[in-house]
């Protein structure tokens, strides 16, 4: 993710090189952040207010066009004109495209084409729920690979809405899924499958099941888990075929070589086997905790 660069004045112009286009920066390099505190994201410049308005449409409500943006944006950012029309369109009430599409042409971040696509995502997210809003803010969290934060946010959304909401109710089980299988927390993964489907019977999550069930236990436990149902049965196998394809793929890739080559260097007795035994399992657990955080 690349922004106009500071380049050690603050009202100083910048420009930004990026994919081939140069773009003209506006306004100061702001010395205190905006805080965006939903995705814990923290902007310097008009240009990175942009950016975030542009990859995150879906997750816009209008209680970000408030008066601690708008005191940012003349304060931080001297851009005192920008501020008055935001703080004008918030006076006469128009819709959040209206404030979005004046940052944007404040410094020409983007087409008239992809501002008509911003504006029908908005203008479709504005007809979701509440709770459905805070879902689709979740569920970046979890794409985002902020995994924990995300659990605690479903977890504190399924106190809202379980037994008010089946669909949601059973989407946000379906989404605790797929983390703790990123986690590695299959049985819990497989729980969560289990209330998904048995909400809706939605075929994915029975698959999810299917292959949560795969991951962890016994033979004889998986067996019994999968012989409940006639269609466990046939799921089982043809997620048995997805593994073994999987495995085939991953025996392929770079990962599988770097173990083969520490296999290698164990049976030759190499000196540097424990460092780079070390090494391998290090950027493992970094890349663990990253998923964690």
């Amino acid at each position: 993710m690349t922004f106009g660069l500071h380049e050690g004045t603050d009202n100083g112009r910048n420009r930004e090189s990026t994919m081939g286009r140069v773009r003209i920066c506006v306004g100061r390099y702001a010395k205190s952040p905006y805080v965006i505190r939903q995705a814990g994201v923290r902007l310097y410049a008009v240009e990175e207010l942009c950016y975030y308005l542009d990859h995150h449409a879906v997750l816009l409500d209008e209680d970000l066009m408030g008066e601690e943006l708008f005191t940012w944006i003349d304060e931080e950012l001297g851009l005192d004109g920008l501020a008055k029309g935001l703080r004008l369109l918030k006076r006469d009430g128009h819709p959040l495209e209206s404030f979005v599409a004046r940052i944007m042409e404040e410094c020409r971040y983007c087409g008239r084409e992809r501002l008509e696509e911003l504006t029908r995502i908005m203008r479709e997210n504005a007809a979701l729920g509440p709770w459905e809003k805070k879902k689709i803010r979740i569920d970046q969290l979890a794409r985002d690979g902020r995994y924990e934060r995300a659990l605690a946010q479903y977890r504190g959304l399924l106190a809202e809405v379980e037994g008010k909401e089946i669909a949601l109710t059973a989407a946000v089980y379906h989404a605790m899924g797929c983390i703790e299988a990123q986690m590695f927390g299959f049985g819990l993964a497989e729980e969560y499958f289990d209330k998904a489907y048995r909400l809706t019977y939605q075929k994915e999550s029975l698959r999810n099941y299917v292959c949560a069930v795969r991951m962890h236990g016994t033979k004889q436990e998986q067996e019994k888990k999968l012989a409940a149902m006639p269609e466990l049965k046939q799921l089982a196998e043809l997620v048995d075929a997805q593994i073994d394809g999987y495995r085939d793929q991953w025996k392929m890739g770079e990962a599988y070589g770097e173990l083969v080559e520490l296999e290698q260097a164990w049976e030759e007795r190499e000196p540097d086997y424990y460092v780079r035994l070390e090494q391998a399992v290090t950027d493992l657990k970094e890349g663990y905790r990253k998923r964690c955080e």
